[in-house]
């Protein structure tokens, strides 16, 4: 790899750094309800609070529809269902009151409550900004919301954004309709005495409204002692282990792409996008046509020679010309029957006579050959003149 292309992926993701570093730090102000979201409207806060609210309970997080998530719940287990609109649908909902005819509790906040469950309930959401004169007279900037339990403090007031609070329950009093549903109890109101939070009974277990999720928000959460009204509100949830969708606000996320971590996340998005483009620019520049150098190939060496010569030196050395001459008419022997198919005994009294007309050879340098042969092969050891001698003799026969 190119130093180059080091250099400038270096040199992009120092700029990155200095740029991502030395910007203010910016918060996303989008109403999530997200449990891991630490921005201004998340519940991170709140996420961590729950411990010291249900001790020794365990928190299970999930992106489920709760006719998806029933199969998973216990009766008497607790579910949580923060959403600025919650829509059921028809399967939920039949779900929902089975779960709490069974002796579950199921606590919804979400500033509008909408069909098929509101109206089963008989329960309704009301906007003060849309209530006329009076709304329009009451031009603060904060509001409060206060508990109504007399087991608690009724008296303390808890101070939130006008703007952020403005719904309210417009019928608390659920016997009104003709159901098998119990009175409503309030659990908490607003600054005009409308109820905001309410408990209502069905079979053994039962449902706890709430139309102010802001609350539950870190921003809230985290401000003087709202923290108070959050916890009191859960409370009203027994000590068991607590299921929390977060489906009705932030849809299926969990079963968006594996890269979701990363990509919801500022620094690993941009780390993710960074490496892409810099393998990218790689690619780029490494797929341009280069000239590659075409190896020198050598060719074999033939070392017989060096092979042959070797070996002769090292018999003259020893002056072992005896065994040079065997060698050597061996090698003969063997020329014959592979050139010329002839393989008859030498000792045969036809032996020259054959090997001349096998050869086209003069009998005369055939028969000097041979004696040559024959005398060499008989002797324990010969000097030098003789292996010369039979070496002549075998060139002169071939050069025939």
């Amino acid at each position: 790899m190119d130093w180059k292309y080091i250099v400038y992926i270096s040199v992009l993701a120092l700029l990155f750094a200095i740029v991502f570093l030395g910007k203010d730090k910016q918060y996303d102000w989008t109403v999530t309800l997200a449990h891991q979201d630490r921005n201004p409207y998340g519940t991170y806060a709140l996420n961590e609070l729950l411990p010291s609210v249900f001790i020794n309970q365990k928190t299970e997080h999930c992106y489920k529809t709760f006719y998806e998530l029933k199969d998973s719940l216990k009766q008497n287990q607790n579910v949580f269902l923060p959403a600025t609109h919650f829509n059921p649908d028809k399967s939920d909902t039949r779900a929902m009151f089975q779960f709490v005819n069974g002796g579950g509790v199921i606590f919804i906040s979400a500033n509008y409550i909408n069909d098929p469950i509101a109206d089963t309930l008989s329960l309704t959401t009301n906007d003060y900004f849309f209530d006329g004169i009076s709304a329009a007279l009451d031009r603060n900037d904060t509001t409060t919301l206060q508990l109504v339990n007399p087991e608690l403090d009724t008296t303390q007031l808890f101070f939130y954004k006008h703007a952020n609070v403005h719904t309210y329950f417009l019928h608390a009093d659920t016997s009104q309709k003709k159901t098998a549903l119990a009175e409503a109890t309030v659990i908490a109101k607003n600054k005009g005495g409308q109820p905001v939070a309410l408990k209502i009974n069905h079979g053994k277990g039962y449902f706890i409204f709430n139309c102010t999720p802001i609350i539950f928000t870190n921003i809230y959460l985290l401000n003087q002692q709202n923290h108070v009204l959050a916890s009191s509100l859960l409370s009203y949830l027994p000590q068991k282990m607590i299921y929390w969708s977060e489906f009705y606000q932030l849809g299926r996320m969990e079963a968006a792409t594996p890269l979701r971590f990363i990509l919801s996340t500022e620094p690993l998005r941009w780390a993710y996008y960074i490496s892409v483009v810099s393998i990218l620019i790689f690619i780029i520049f490494e797929t341009k046509r280069r000239q590659r150098i075409i190896p020198i190939v050598m060719p074999l060496r033939n070392t017989t020679l060096g092979f042959v010569s070797t070996i002769g030196n090292l018999y003259y050395e020893r002056s072992d010309h005896k065994g040079i001459a065997l060698k050597k008419i061996l090698f003969f022997f063997e020329s014959l029957r592979s050139r010329h198919n002839f393989s008859e005994p030498l000792h045969s009294p036809h032996y020259v006579q054959s090997l001349s007309l096998k050869t086209g050879v003069n009998q005369r340098i055939a028969q000097n050959l041979v004696d040559i042969i024959i005398r060499i092969s008989g002797k324990e050891s010969i000097d030098k003149r003789e292996l010369e001698e039979l070496n002549k003799s075998i060139q002169e026969f071939w050069s025939k």
